[in-house]
């Protein structure tokens, strides 16, 4: 008797095993089969079960991947002298003024992070980006070795990268966005502005020059610290790589061509000391090393070596 209740639970079960596999095996999604035979025999995959709330993950992962990349040059400078530069002391009410040396050092930090990937299909970025260029008079004893001027540059800009054929060169990166610099002082010492920026990088081999035209947001008049930083600094500025060898030579001048005052040039070197560091150079001559000068003729050369690689 109970052998013939089980052969007859045996061939149920089976039969009802074989409605319910046959209903798997019509099933067209990989996916929803795999989940159908799992559910099938009692199996519980923590990848197969969890597909949806995975590729949820993933896709909030893509825009909050806030991991740093190199933005522009980051660098420390021990040496960077300077020949010509503007006296704090032509600033008249100021009182106290401290005897600034031609010799300091000067450093770059620069960074950016992906806000959101492919925000205008593949290969497009939403990012965020935050430079900060300082010169300090560390060897200035006197006067308590104090930072003589620090420019803040934080930017947001959408990046995309094409692969586009133009004259013998190929356009490889576009950027779109927008910047605010100023030096973080008040009164007659405040320097600020904002702009909106396109950037073209363009690239053949080993040679590489990027275009990047701006125009300013215009400040009311009587809060704009410096309203005719365009007339020293432009609408536009150019800069070139070129690779020989193991060396880097890099170029960048903007206001070429002004009517009325004359074109700013940036000059460096580099070469590798190991895996993470590379000895730089570079010679400046023109307006707007520092947002303090923005309106005065500088010449300087400094020497250290570059710092890319620490948020790589």
């Amino acid at each position: 008797m109970l052998k013939r209740a089980f052969m007859a639970a045996v061939i149920f079960c089976q039969s009802a095993y074989a409605v319910e596999t046959s209903e798997c095996k019509n099933i067209e999604s990989d996916k929803a089969r795999l989940l159908c035979y799992d559910k099938l025999h009692g199996y519980k995959s923590k990848n197969s079960s969890n597909i949806k709330q995975s590729e949820r993950q993933t896709s909030a992962l893509k825009r909050s991947d806030f991991s740093l990349l190199p933005h522009k040059q980051s660098y420390f400078m021990p040496v960077s002298y300077t020949k010509e530069r503007r006296s704090i002391d032509e600033f008249s009410t100021v009182t106290n003024v401290p005897d600034l040396d031609d010799l300091e050092v000067r450093f770059q930090i620069s960074f950016k992070m992906s806000l959101w990937d492919d925000v205008l299909g593949d290969n497009s970025q939403l990012m965020a980006a935050y430079t900060q260029k300082s010169y300090w008079q560390m060897y200035n004893a006197d006067f308590s070795s104090l930072f003589r001027e620090t420019n803040y540059e934080p930017e947001i800009f959408i990046n995309k990268q094409t692969d586009i054929e133009l004259l013998g060169f190929k356009l490889v990166n576009t950027k779109l966005g927008f910047v605010h610099q100023s030096n973080g002082r008040s009164d007659l010492f405040s320097r600020s502005w904002n702009r909106v920026y396109a950037d073209f990088v363009f690239q053949k081999d080993n040679f590489a020059f990027s275009v990047k035209p701006w125009r300013r947001i215009q400040e009311d008049i009587e809060e704009d610290d410096n309203p005719d930083i365009n007339d020293y600094l432009g609408n536009y500025e150019v800069g070139l790589f070129y690779q020989w060898g193991e060396s880097e030579f890099t170029a960048l001048t903007r206001n070429i061509g002004a009517r009325k005052h004359q074109a700013s040039y940036q000059l460096g070197w580099l070469y590798p000391l190991n895996d993470k560091m590379k000895f730089y150079i570079e010679y400046f001559h023109g307006y707007g090393e520092s947002l303090i000068d923005y309106d005065y003729v500088n010449e300087s050369i400094g020497i250290g070596f570059t710092l890319n690689d620490w948020v790589d």
